[in-house]
């Protein structure tokens, strides 16, 4: 069997210590992972004129986390917090690349800004900061983003469930916002034990997951599910 070719989206920065010139980044963990699962991984860059191109080669899409945040304007917010950082050039790329991929369709899989990236474009609401939203909240920022942080609990009757066969998966953790208000178009199919959004699934469509976490780790065989179940959907 043909393996799908999968794209995932490249971060991208102004300079650093990589360059002083403007280039594209990503952890490795995202290819391998989808490699592992049987997939040909592709990075993306951010080009508007392309976006058609890539949703007709491409057999599914990882939207990936990234050093960014969505502007609160775009969820109806006004105040913006003092921890919120944009990239307006990625966004508008992010933006309209998944939402092509939602009318065609095709396999997607958010991770951690990702799934925020889906919940917004569909109508959802993010916690801009969760330690400024509840005090008594889990650590979600945690800076070893590969051993599991703290337990999710999975809804019966959701695509997750039925992939990782379990209603307990302990899961890494690295960020400091969350989908907060969902709309028709969605449902929440896992939540952390102070009721932070975990995973979200797009009704609908053949697959549309997010996840707030970090899979691409491969921390646990939970996570490894995961990436066999999107590079199948893929095929």
């Amino acid at each position: 069997m043909k393996k799908p070719v999968i794209g995932v989206v490249l971060d991208n920065e102004v300079s650093g210590d990589y360059s002083i010139y403007p280039y594209y980044v990503l952890r490795r963990h995202y290819f391998d992972a989808l490699e592992k699962a049987g997939a040909i991984p592709v990075g993306i860059h951010h080009s508007e004129a392309c976006i058609e191109d890539y949703v007709q080669m491409l057999d599914g899409l990882v939207m990936p986390g990234g050093d960014y945040d969505i502007p609160p304007v775009m969820y109806g917010d006004v105040e913006v917090h003092e921890t919120v950082v944009t990239k307006p050039e990625r966004l508008q790329f992010d933006w309209d690349l998944t939402q092509k991929f939602l009318d065609s369709d095709k396999p997607i899989l958010g991770i951690c800004a990702g799934e925020q990236l889906l919940s917004v474009i569909l109508g959802g609401t993010l916690i801009q900061d969760i330690k400024s939203w509840s005090h008594s909240a889990l650590e979600h920022y945690q800076e070893d983003r590969i051993s599991p942080a703290h337990e999710i609990y999975i809804e019966e009757g959701t695509i997750l469930k039925k992939i990782l066969d379990s209603n307990i998966l302990r899961v890494n953790s690295h960020h400091h916002q969350a989908v907060d208000k969902i709309t028709d178009k969605f449902i929440v199919s896992a939540r952390s034990s102070d009721g932070v959004v975990e995973a979200i699934e797009v009704k609908g469509k053949k697959f549309c997951l997010g996840v707030q976490w970090h899979p691409e780790f491969l921390t646990t065989e939970e996570d490894v599910r995961i990436f066999k179940a999107f590079v199948e959907a893929c095929q």
